[in-house]
């Protein structure tokens, strides 16, 4: 899995936040149509980094996205157009940003720690 060479984990984890910031902070100023409601850092479960580092990708952390007005029902709809229209701000900001079997990606400056992207309905 790609990572800093040389760094230590903790390197890596301050490495890690400072990608999540930058990310929240492109999100949070340039995509304001979406009224985010707040937005949640976590871990990824043991299982779901197995699978990502297979695909020889460095993700430890989702950044979630809460979007006032997001249909409970039919996610698998207007997920992939949202995630496609997050990405081109993204990259039109300078960040680094794909979308592959369903999952938006993003990276911020020269970091190799990529962050995985979601977004889903704000809870009243």
């Amino acid at each position: 899995a790609a990572s800093l060479p040389g760094a230590t984990s903790t390197e890596q984890a301050a490495d890690g936040e400072q990608v999540v910031e930058e990310i929240k902070r492109i999100v949070c100023s340039e995509c304001g149509f979406m009224r985010l409601q707040g937005s949640t850092v976590h871990s990824l479960p043991v299982e779901k980094r197995c699978r990502f580092e297979e695909q020889d990708l460095a993700i430890r952390t989702c950044l979630r996205f809460f979007v006032d007005g997001l249909p409970w029902a039919k996610r698998v709809k207007w997920q992939q157009p949202l995630f496609w229209a997050v990405r081109a701000i993204l990259e039109a900001q300078g960040a680094r940003s794909y979308v592959r079997r369903g999952y938006l990606y993003a990276t911020a400056g020269a970091s190799d720690t990529w962050v995985l992207l979601d977004f889903a309905r704000a809870r009243h």
